[in-house]
């Protein structure tokens, strides 16, 4: 029996592939509208919405691979009247290779007023979020939608629909101006 148990672990050994998947790493900015309300009045005014969001994704390997990580967020939804900051889990579920959505949730502190309250916020995002077979960072760009809700006594309701841009693609033509005057 031991021989046999040893034979299967040596074929398999030597059947198996090594494991190419490596984290996938994102930033972005993220603006947009909002509508605060509370939960008597689920749509109330509407707000710019400015912020940031980074995320590390595991497990991925290929375009059409889940992947699973942390993110975390800091954003105003009041046009600058209030500061958000917020961490929790995402899942990209890829049902395209290169437009996959990624499903999120976790909890967040919101400061208005001169004091902190807690909440919980879920996210989708759709757009363009491709494995890089080359490096650990991966280009993010597509539809932000957020609905936050607060735990606090301010019994907050907000609704958020924003673009979401890589933080990259924003530097870029900064990085080149600069290149080209370095170059001279």
């Amino acid at each position: 029996m031991r021989r046999a148990i040893a034979c299967a672990g040596v074929a398999f050994g030597l059947v198996a592939a090594p494991a190419h998947a490596k984290p996938q790493v994102s930033t972005a900015a993220v603006a947009g509208l909002s509508a605060v309300g509370d939960r008597d009045d689920l749509w109330g005014p509407r707000h710019f919405t400015l912020g940031a969001r980074g995320d590390v994704l595991f497990g991925r390997d290929r375009d059409l691979a889940f992947g699973a990580g942390p993110y975390v967020e800091v954003l105003t939804a009041s046009a600058f009247h209030d500061l958000q900051v917020g961490a929790g889990a995402e899942l990209l579920v890829p049902l395209h290779a290169y437009l996959p959505i990624v499903l999120g949730a976790g909890p967040y502190a919101a400061h208005s007023g001169g004091a902190w309250s807690p909440g919980v916020a879920g996210s989708l995002f759709w757009g363009s979020r491709g494995f890089n077979y080359h490096s650990y960072y991966g280009l993010s760009g597509g539809l932000l939608l957020q609905a936050r809700v607060g735990l606090g006594d301010t019994r907050d309701v907000t609704w958020i629909a924003a673009a979401q841009v890589d933080l990259t693609l924003l530097a870029l033509p900064w990085l080149i101006a600069f290149e080209g005057v370095h170059a001279h």
